[in-house]
């Protein structure tokens, strides 16, 4: 399949957080502007926590079923603590509470979010999900709890589809959940959390996404489909997308690191085995992470253009998903008198 790039339908309203987000999103200057003002030496701007490693889903394209790490959900005091501090380094411009697994897996998931815009940790919380675990009660919950915007991945329109690829007859049950989360916040009087379906761009749901935009464009805030990835070489359910040549230091290592279930500190959210740790928050404060010695091994390999030097790194492709060059910004912030910080 050739290369796809970003698909994005309107968004019913831009007077929301969400629609904004996925606006910058989707366009590589704005974009780009915007990350290169949060590059930051001091603490990360965007956090990526993961409530649950594990997942209710088997998808063909997620490497989550290869079952090859301990897989758990994350405590309360462990989240509350990253929440915590990352408060006392002032608020973030996004919290995103997904990265390996399924967020609602985790069963005091409103709470965290409850407990993020309490303390107004973020600009932004949000979190994706395959929407099986969606209920009433859960929705109702996310609504209460302030949640900003939700990206429910659907993949597929047809339940058969659906069954192939992702190994579970939930399909009826995923489209009710999401048709139940508009309707709940239409009775609540909110508009949030913003709504977004999303597809991953595959092979095998070409045919489908029309059928998708059909579907959902009356109910959802937006639909999305997203560039194919093979997650650094881990999955290979069809042909990685084309890279451009010449490559560029990945913004992801200045200004957003994720925080698996367990505490662990991944450099990036595609970091699916943990080739990219470099510490521990239950042990150690981000910030002192994120100042710290691992980390720094893996900014000057790239500001040397050295991709190799890390496995995880040396087979990513989805670093030209977004084209983040914000190289300037990064030697610009990350130096000080006579040398650069990150090398």
């Amino acid at each position: 399949m050739a290369t796809q790039v970003h698909r994005k339908f309107r968004p019913r309203s831009l007077l929301s957080v969400g629609a904004l987000k996925n606006l910058i999103r989707f366009s590589p200057l704005l974009r780009r502007a915007a990350i290169g003002r949060m590059v930051s030496p001091d603490f990360p701007a965007v956090l990526g926590i993961d409530p649950a490693g594990a997942c209710n889903l088997d998808c063909d394209f997620c490497p989550n079923g290869l079952r090859d790490k301990k897989l758990g959900v994350m405590s309360f005091d462990l989240y509350r603590k990253i929440i915590d501090e990352s408060v006392e380094h002032g608020r973030r411009a996004m919290i995103i509470l997904h990265k390996d697994g399924e967020p609602l897996v985790n069963p005091r998931l409103v709470e965290m979010v409850t407990y993020a815009t309490i303390r107004r940790a973020a600009r932004s919380v949000q979190f994706a999900t395959n929407g099986v675990l969606l209920t009433e009660d859960k929705a109702r919950g996310l609504v209460r709890a302030g949640l900003d915007s939700i990206t429910v991945s659907l993949d597929y329109d047809s339940p058969e589809a659906y069954l192939e690829h992702k190994r579970k007859d939930a399909h009826a049950q995923v489209v009710e959940n999401i048709r139940g989360l508009a309707r709940i916040r239409a009775e609540m009087g909110s508009r949030t959390p913003y709504l977004i379906v999303k597809a991953t761009a595959l092979e095998s749901n070409q045919r489908e996404i029309d059928l998708l935009k059909a579907r959902w464009q009356d109910v959802a805030d937006e639909i999305v489909v997203t560039p194919y990835h093979d997650w650094a070489g881990r999955i290979a359910v069809q042909h990685a997308p084309e890279v451009p040549v010449a490559r560029f230091p990945c913004a992801y290592l200045w200004y957003y690191p994720s925080i698996n279930w367990d505490g662990k500190v991944s450099v990036c959210c595609i970091d699916s085995a943990n080739r990219g740790v470099v510490g521990d928050v239950s042990t150690t404060p981000l910030a002192e992470i994120w100042r710290g010695d691992a980390l720094r091994v893996f900014r000057a390999a790239h500001l040397k253009r050295d991709f190799t030097t890390t496995p995880l790194c040396g087979s990513c492709t989805f670093w030209a998903e977004g084209n983040d060059n914000v190289e300037g910004a990064i030697r610009r912030r990350f130096t000080e008198p006579g040398k650069v910080v990150a090398a």
